[in-house]
């Protein structure tokens, strides 16, 4: 029997920021500049939650968590650059930077703590929590009390360059042909130690009093070298992984005008990509480490097609293959507590890399305001392994690869200034998209094969995790240039979407996301400092999952996010 929750909760969270930017560029002459772009953020986090309610279930229950939890992280990015102009070359151009990246998350003291009453229990003192017996309370099962270490830590460089020149056909010019490089590599490092309260030589009954259940006395040795309470190792069979990566890329391109009203912007790009992510045992006399990776090189061709249908009209055609990589989280074995959704994390190592071939047309017009915007387009893409997030029949959040899928859509743009209704409203614009979805994979055999006997009539077809069938943003401005002052009031809704693959015999997981309703307001003060004060989410909506099963729906989370305030001084040109 899946667990019914009734809980509320109390939730206070307290950020900290501190960033900063330093930018400098040296223009050795008019065809030569070289520059270094320095950027910085520290941040820290600190969460208190409470919830409590009742959970009815196979052990039904009054149920108490308590969480502290503090996460510190830090980025830290230096980039150098330099653009060259090649006059011997007929005005070719090169492009060149070398950047080192070092980003951390430092999780150092998490803790845990659940208590319950047996429900009958509580029922039986009319709900009042004063009146339980110290006795009735509990550690309930099912729950487990801990204190969780963690740390990560990641190093990335990356190098590469462009090289354009200018090409001519006869008469024609205007026409480019370009190449380049990129290396990117990357090393991850992650640890994490858990420990839970347990009983030691000397049994101490849990009374509902945490103070007296971890008093001194208790944790303590005592005069015959015993103790009530110990800590013990909770920590998982893979407590620690250490990632590498290393991707190369190589390409060349071409953007060609032809005849009056065609152009033509194709290439081919070559990647190679390398990932490999050992998994440390915690008992390596029983558990060897365990190891995953990927070796792969793709061949990714693009090609456009733009037709000119008049001077700001315009037709494109295009078709591309993509990639998509599974990153170190996913690939890893190691089993991770989720400090938002209080689940389990596993990745799964045996994950491949996704290809994808996408087929677009659209229509485009730009009215004679250069930031005003009607567009139509029509896409399809072909997926191949592509990575779906599922929850297994123990209850671990995990990923897995389906064969193959399809995405085909239909999406609709628009920008536009108001002046054209009244002279009172040219400081005033409107926007806004539309995308309509619909998506479908084939099922798994092993999620066929664990639910094709609740569900006898299972089609072997459904929609993509994680892909919506409805998305549309809104979004309304008003900007006053000589006063510097600018509003914004955006909207946006994704619409609903399958969360999570259930690879059991449970209903699969959809989502509900929360409308997202922000206010903006920026001031700019004197010529280089500006002032933005956003109020986010301002509707409060709630997010909801649920199963649904023989029409009836049965919740499976739901939270409201709250209401954020910020304000940030900024100083540039």
């Amino acid at each position: 029997m899946v667990p019914e929750y009734d809980m509320s909760v109390d939730e206070s969270e307290n950020s900290v920021n501190l960033g900063g930017l330093f930018n400098v560029a040296l223009q050795l002459s008019s065809d030569n500049e070289i520059g270094l772009k320095n950027f910085y953020n520290q941040s820290g986090n600190d969460r208190s939650f409470f919830q409590q309610g009742i959970v009815e279930g196979s052990e039904s229950k009054y149920l108490r968590e308590s969480r502290i939890h503090f996460t510190e992280r830090n980025i830290r990015s230096s980039q150098l650059y330099g653009k060259h102009v090649l006059n011997a070359l007929g005005g070719g151009k090169v492009e060149w930077d070398y950047s080192n990246s070092k980003s951390s998350q430092n999780e150092p003291d998490y803790i845990i703590f659940f208590e319950a009453v047996d429900l009958e229990s509580f029922r039986d003192v009319d709900e009042d929590l004063s009146r339980v017996e110290p006795e009735d309370w509990k550690f309930p099962t099912g729950f487990t009390n801990r204190r969780m270490y963690r740390s990560l830590e990641e190093n990335a460089d990356e190098f590469g360059f462009d090289f354009e020149l200018p090409i001519s056909f006869g008469d024609r010019g205007g026409s480019i042909l370009k190449t380049g490089f990129r290396r990117i590599e990357a090393n991850r490092a992650y640890s994490q130690f858990s420990f839970s309260w347990g009983n030691g030589d000397r049994y101490i009954p849990y009374t509902g009093n945490r103070d007296d259940y971890l008093a001194g006395d208790a944790t303590r040795l005592d005069e015959n070298g015993e103790t009530g309470v110990v800590m013990r190792n909770l920590t998982d069979a893979y407590p620690e992984y250490f990632g590498s990566k290393k991707i190369d890329a190589a390409y060349v391109m071409a953007d060609i005008p032809f005849f009056e009203k065609f152009r033509f912007v194709g290439g081919l790009r070559h990647e190679d990509t390398a990932i490999e992510v050992v998994s440390k045992s915690g008992r390596p006399q029983f558990i060897p480490d365990a190891e995953s990776g990927i070796s792969e090189s793709h061949l990714l061709p693009a090609a456009n097609l733009v037709y000119s249908i008049g001077e700001r009209q315009n037709l494109r055609f295009a078709v591309t293959k993509t990639i998509a990589r599974p990153s170190f989280r996913e690939l890893t074995s190691v089993a991770e507590f989720d400090a938002i959704g209080s689940f389990q994390i596993i990745g799964n190592p045996e994950l491949k890399m996704s290809e994808v071939t996408n087929y677009d047309i659209r229509w485009e017009m730009f009215p004679e305001s250069g930031d005003e915007l009607f567009a139509v387009s029509i896409f399809f893409k072909e997926l191949e392994n592509p990575i779906e997030q599922v929850i297994d029949r123990f209850g671990f959040i995990s990923w897995d690869n389906v064969e193959t899928g399809e995405v085909r859509g239909l999406e609709l743009e628009a920008n536009k200034k108001l002046g054209f209704l009244s002279s009172q409203l040219t400081a005033f614009s409107v926007g806004g998209n539309l995308s309509v979805i619909d998506s479908e994979v084939n099922r798994s055999q092993l999620e066929i094969d664990r639910k094709i006997a609740e569900f006898p009539d299972l089609s072997p077809t459904r929609e993509l995790q994680g892909q919506s069938s409805l998305i549309y943003n809104l979004d309304a401005s008003w900007e006053h240039f000589k006063k510097g002052m600018g509003v914004t009031l955006s909207y946006n809704n994704t619409g609903e979407r399958l969360y999570a693959v259930t690879n059991s015999s449970l209903p699969l997981v959809d989502e509900q996301p929360a409308e997202d309703l922000d206010l903006i307001v920026s001031q700019r003060l004197g010529s280089n400092w500006k002032l933005k004060f956003k109020v986010g989410n301002l509707l409060d909506s709630e997010s909801t999952r649920f199963h649904t099963y023989q029409g009836v729906i049965f919740p499976y989370s739901a939270k409201e996010s709250g209401r954020t305030v910020s304000m940030s001084v900024s100083f540039g040109k």
